[in-house]
This record gives structure tokens, sequence and C-alpha cells, in this order.
């Protein structure tokens, strides 16, 4: 595995599966996730930056919470991603 840019944070599941956010030269936030064979199975670039990313002890779930300035006012999201897929709307808070 190698990644582009600086590690930011990392979280890793009970069973294996893990997240890693990097910050590269192109994008603030970087998010990957791997199974527990080191596969990826995801990955998004956002210009926001990650404030954290945990995996779910059983390695199914990932919250993302990021922020970024909308207009002059700090813009916070989670993000809940299943398998790569996200399974509900991101939470926006001002």
């Amino acid at each position: 595995m190698t990644l582009d840019g600086t590690i930011a944070h990392a979280s890793m599941s009970d069973n294996g599966c893990f997240v890693i956010v990097e910050k590269t030269q192109d994008y603030n936030s970087v998010v990957h996730i791997y199974d527990d064979n080191c596969n990826r199975v995801s990955s998004y670039a956002t210009n926001e930056y990650v404030i954290s990313a945990q995996m779910s002890q059983n390695g199914k779930y990932t919250a993302v919470l990021s922020a970024s300035a909308d207009n002059g006012a700090m813009t916070s999201e989670l993000k809940i991603i299943k398998n790569g897929k996200r399974i509900c709307r991101d939470v926006k808070m001002k």
C-alpha cells in the first residue's frame, strides 16, 4: 500500500478493517477505507478538513467528521459510510 500524502488520521476495527485519512497536495483530505486483507474498498477526496474518522468495532461502518468554511461561516459535516457507500444523508451543522 502506497499513499501520496501525509497521514492525518487512522482508525482500526476489532476485526482488522481500517480507515486512513491523508492530506495531499491536491486535497485537504483523502479518505481510504480498507478491508481486513488490506484491500482498498472505498476512497474519496475532499477539500473539507477531516477532523476525525472512526471505524466501527465490527468494521462495517465508518464515521467521518469534517469541517469547512461556507460564506464565512464554519460548517461541519458527518458522513456515515457502509462498505464504501454512504448509507445516510450527510448531516451538516453550522
